[in-house]
């Protein structure tokens, strides 16, 4: 009977020993039908790190449900869990937690806020296949290699008519959809007006220096007749001038190698440039499926010194 005592003693304080950590490890308090739960038990439940708890309560994304005055613990009811799995799955989705917040204060819809999001994804996603092409560019021809096998030529520039339109860009690729605005804005006020056969179509730059945002243009087609002013869209006669040209294939982010490639010449030549350049649209995106198909000739007006 003692060694059964002694056993049913040991027995009895082992259960003690096993069950108190664990009371005092989750520390589930029950008030109101929730359970609550210390931060720590709170994070391993939600998968996520005390540190981002703590900062999800910083700024106001996910509160403590109560903080203890006594010790400053911070309690979190288990129906939180749920609030912090949208967070997290939003998170994955790539959305800010600026934008969570905004969504969880209903200043923002939440199927707004991932339409954005598709958006910029959409943009990246060219960003980085813009990026590719030209690093297979660079990995087939090498990157001064691929200058110096531009090719440049000299050629008269025609007298032509042309209407005019000065465009303001937020972005340069905005140009791809102000060039049929500026098409359509013409046809409508003069319907009968043609395009000179073959086409030309050129933009010139108007800021003096290079911008990403915020890019003055001027829209150019040459036309057959000299047509009145109206609104915004211009008629001028363009003098014939002589011009070093380059044709260029591919997107437009390549454009940087033509222009390198023109200076060089140009510099090599001893030519001098005498008016904006000119980037003359062959084929694009209007008959052009893939952008590696896409043909621009960039010319700059020169006089060539004696």
């Amino acid at each position: 009977m003692e060694f059964h005592d002694k056993m049913e003693n040991n027995k009895n304080s082992l259960r003690k020993r096993l069950t108190l950590p664990l009371r005092e490890g989750l520390c589930l308090v029950c008030g109101g039908g929730n359970k609550m739960l210390k931060i720590g038990d709170f994070s391993k439940m939600g998968k996520t790190t005390v540190k981002t708890l703590r900062y999800y309560d910083a700024i106001g994304l996910l509160r403590p449900k109560q903080i203890d005055t006594e010790n400053g613990y911070r309690w979190y009811s288990t129906d939180q869990l749920i609030a912090l799995v949208q967070i997290q799955q939003w998170r994955q989705l790539g959305l800010s937690v600026e934008t969570i917040g905004r969504i969880l204060r209903k200043e923002l819809s939440e199927t707004d806020a991932l339409k954005q999001r598709r958006e910029q994804l959409g943009a990246d996603l060219d960003s980085m296949q813009r990026q590719l092409r030209r690093i297979e560019r660079v990995l087939t021809t090498g990157a001064k290699e691929g200058i110096m096998k531009i090719n440049v030529i000299v050629k008269e520039l025609p007298e032509c008519i042309v209407m005019a339109r000065k465009v303001n860009l937020p972005e340069y690729g905005d140009l791809l959809s102000e060039i049929p605005v500026t098409g359509a804005k013409v046809a409508r006020q003069y319907p009968d007006l043609k395009c000179t056969q073959p086409e030309y179509c050129f933009v010139k730059e108007l800021d003096g220096e290079y911008r990403e945002k915020n890019i003055h243009a001027e829209i150019c087609q040459a036309v057959e007749t000299l047509k009145p002013d109206f609104d915004d869209v211009t008629f001028r006669k363009e003098p014939a001038v002589e011009a070093a040209c380059a044709l260029f294939k591919g997107g437009y982010e390549g454009f940087s190698e033509v222009y390198a490639a023109l200076m060089q010449w140009i510099e090599d030549n001893h030519a001098e440039i005498i008016g904006e350049p000119r980037e003359s649209y062959i084929d694009g995106i209007w008959n052009q499926d893939s952008e590696e198909n896409w043909l621009t000739e960039v010319q700059f007006p020169i006089r060539c010194r004696d």
